[in-house]
């Protein structure tokens, strides 16, 4: 098992322009409410956030290819993230799915002061 980071270390050679359109691709046709307003870049920290029953037990070599966008809501525009997710399998991407809004959990941490 690999540490998230060295999976997204390993999965950036793999980041062919190919791999980006087709994942951009990918979103634009399973999220048409989404517009894609960055680049595509490989996160650790999404895919160890990435909310699927699917992912809970096997997170190993999984690498997410997001980017920032924004979505049409009830109030307007929300920023959110996108993108696709992926294994990393003997050294090639192995695609698994198309992720949007709400797809990647935000950690919210709340200080408390202490008196």
């Amino acid at each position: 098992m690999k540490p998230r980071y060295e999976s997204a270390e390993s999965a950036n050679s793999l980041a062919t322009p190919a791999v980006i359109k087709d994942c951009a691709d990918k979103v634009a046709n399973k999220l048409p409410g989404s517009r894609v307003i960055g680049n595509f870049a490989f996160s650790p920290v999404a895919a160890t956030t990435l909310n699927s029953n699917e992912y809970l037990l096997r997170k190993e070599n999984l690498v997410a290819l997001v980017a920032p966008a924004m979505n049409k809501g009830l109030f307007g525009e929300v920023r959110v993230t996108v993108g696709c997710s992926y294994f990393v399998e003997n050294g090639k991407l192995a695609f698994q799915d198309v992720h949007g809004a709400g797809s990647f959990t935000i950690r919210t941490y709340v200080h408390v002061p202490v008196r």
